[in-house]
């Protein structure tokens, strides 16, 4: 068989397509890049692009926005790992736990010149994931043929999405879950089609599952990319390959639970079972985007506020990118979240879009690409109407979009939402002895040892919805359940919803036999500090609810 032969057996053409810009440099020829008074090459316009990623995200970057529960949960289970332990309380498998592994690692380099870790320290580390996926985000549009100015725009249009700097900055399991996704399906779609690097996607979507398990769902477009990347005579090594790798690395997950006997429900210990329970069947549900007033509107609600383009663009994107068999692989990704997205009644937390958005953000890139390049291939009439047409899409995008984004990057470097934070974290410091025992969401949870108060979880800083949650570790640390506690922090994230403090029958009598005591922000930034009383009740559960709205 013939090279030739050989390259037509490939469904899809496996690298970036020659054009007059990419065409290499023949004898005689002027030099085009590097020297004075040239072109820069492309690694210097690919370094502009990071830097300004990097610097979109890092500025402001402990001011902006206000610490999220969830962001001091995964940094306090960081911490837990230096004492040996997979989480600060009882760890019962409600997330793998590679995701604060990884920040585990990094916090220990700060740890080491005396920076103790804080969720200001984690978000430093969110921003070195967010290089690192740019730079994978403009490697995966090469892989799929994008010209380098097109590659450019799909890294600029995410990193630079206000959207994407008011999630990318929070330390969030799916953040970290990024560049192991996007790296996989990089590997999938090199067009190198080495034997290597379908085992390496397999070992990187094992780490990106154990790190946020809905990375699961990227698992059909990889299948796709490799399948229509790989080379025909070994592409089904590549895919058992892939899949072996795969295989081995989520395997330690399970294995791990079997080894301490708690893969399947029992009484007195936390399962796999259980939590896979939770998160599939028990935990409620969000209702649906069209449903006005439904947790699912609230949270497309959200998202489109910073930015429109990337989730609704990038979703029309995908559904033509099907239609494109080299970006086929990415219409799938993105088509299969928006379907998972769409059920109908099922969970959908606010971090779900980080997933797809740098995929929306190739998908627009790479149908932009295909336009041009057809405009391009038609005759002068046609072509000038064509390119007539992409200008007016183009400033009819930049209208739709222009002032939106720049008012919520303003907002992204000005604003100040944790200085409600700053100021009750100050308060306690200068007014509280280290032995106060104080409930609090989990954001105030490092900060506080920091200062002082005891790491094991119940003499010192306690986990709010553990009184109620952690049921047999409260029987023994707490015996007087909500009258052990001496003061309340309350913020959004314990009076977002009034259905949730009604469902936490000891936190809700510790608020009720509660009196204020400090005040800051107000509605979205909200926090108070409240003393329990050990007598009647002190207010209503309902009017403090009714405080935050």
């Amino acid at each position: 068989m013939s090279l030739l032969e050989g390259r037509h057996l490939a469904p899809v053409p496996t690298g970036p397509v020659a054009r007059p810009s990419d065409a290499p440099e023949t004898p005689g020829s002027p030099r085009r890049r590097g020297g004075l008074g040239r072109r820069p090459g492309p690694a210097v316009w690919v370094g502009l692009a990071v830097a300004l990623v990097a610097l979109v995200h890092v500025a402001n970057l402990n001011g902006w926005p206000a610490y999220f529960d969830d962001e001091g949960t995964y940094v306090a289970q960081a911490w837990a790992v230096y004492q040996g332990d997979l989480a600060h309380y009882t760890y019962w498998y409600d997330h793998p736990p590679a995701g604060w592994l990884q920040l585990a690692s990094f916090l220990g380099l700060p740890a080491l010149v005396g920076v103790e870790p804080s969720i200001t320290v984690a978000r430093y580390v969110m921003v070195l994931y967010t290089v690192v996926t740019a730079l994978l985000v403009y490697r995966l549009s090469r892989n799929l043929g994008l010209r380098r100015g097109f590659s450019l725009g799909a890294m600029l249009l995410w990193g630079l999405s206000p959207l994407v700097v008011f999630e990318g900055r929070q330390v969030m399991l799916d953040n970290l879950t990024l560049p192991w996704v996007v790296g996989a399906m990089a590997l999938v779609t090199s067009p190198r089609r080495n034997l290597w690097q379908y085992v390496g996607a397999g070992v990187c979507f094992g780490v990106a599952v154990l790190t946020k398990e809905t990375a699961v769902l990227a698992a059909p477009a990889l299948l796709v990319g490799l399948w229509a990347y790989a080379y025909r005579p070994t592409r089904a090594f590549g895919v058992v390959g892939a899949l072996m790798a795969s295989g081995l690395v989520i395997g330690l997950y399970p294995l791990y639970a079997l080894l301490k006997l708690e893969l399947f429900a029992g009484p007195d210990h936390v399962s796999v079972q259980d939590a896979v329970l939770f998160q599939l069947v028990d935990r409620g549900g969000s209702g649906n985007f069209w449903q006005v007033g439904s947790d699912a509107y609230t949270v497309l609600d959200s998202w489109l506020f910073y930015d429109e383009l990337l989730p609704i663009g990038g979703v029309v994107a995908g559904l033509v990118c099907l239609a494109v068999p080299r970006l086929r692989c990415v219409g799938v990704l993105v088509t299969t979240m928006a379907v998972v997205a769409l059920r109908p009644g099922g969970y959908m937390p606010v971090m779900y879009v980080i997933g797809v958005l740098p995929f929306a953000a190739v998908a627009i890139a790479g149908i932009a690409d295909r336009a041009t390049t057809a405009v391009a291939s038609r005759g002068p009439r046609l072509r000038l109407a064509g390119r007539a047409g992409l200008v007016a899409a183009l400033l009819a995008v930049v209208a739709w979009t222009g002032p939106t984004h720049a008012d919520r990057i303003e907002l992204a470097l000005t604003d100040e939402g944790t200085e409600p934070y700053d100021s009750a974290v100050a308060w306690m410091d200068a007014n509280l002895e280290r032995d106060t025992r104080i409930a609090a969401s989990d954001s105030y949870w490092s900060t506080l040892v920091n200062l002082g108060w005891s790491s094991d979880g119940w003499s010192g800083p306690i986990w709010a919805y553990k009184l109620d949650g952690d049921p047999i570790a409260r029987r023994a640390n707490l015996p007087d359940g909500w009258r052990s506690v001496d003061y309340l922090v309350l913020d959004r994230t314990i009076l977002d919803s009034r259905l949730t403090l009604e469902s936490k029958p000891q936190l809700s009598r510790a608020i009720r036999h509660s009196e204020p005591v400090a005040e800051w922000g107000e509605r979205s930034t909200l926090v108070q500090i409240r003393r329990v009383v050990d007598g009647p009740a002190q207010t209503k559960l309902y009017d403090v609810w009714r405080r935050a709205q």
